[in-house]
């Protein structure tokens, strides 16, 4: 039997923790991935300039990416 604490699996509490760093090293990765791809347009200085249509640009990247990690952490899990 497992320990738990507030009614929570240590266990589980440990695998959740783990798959959260997975995915954030993904999205990560992910928009490392994208600018990478994309060397016509220098992300990080238009950000710095306060570029607010690079930045929605930018947050629909992770959002995308994020969305499609998690679909496979939870096929993986499930």
């Amino acid at each position: 039997m497992c320990e738990t604490v507030d009614g929570v699996s240590v266990v589980s509490a440990i695998a959740n923790f783990a798959f959260g760093l997975v995915v954030i090293l993904l999205v990560v990765i992910g928009y490392k991935s994208v600018d990478w791809a994309l060397r016509r347009v220098d992300f990080d200085a238009e950000l710095s300039k306060g570029n607010v249509a690079v930045g929605i640009v930018v947050a629909s990247i992770v959002i995308g990416i994020s969305l499609a990690v998690s679909n496979v952490v939870v096929a993986i899990i499930h």
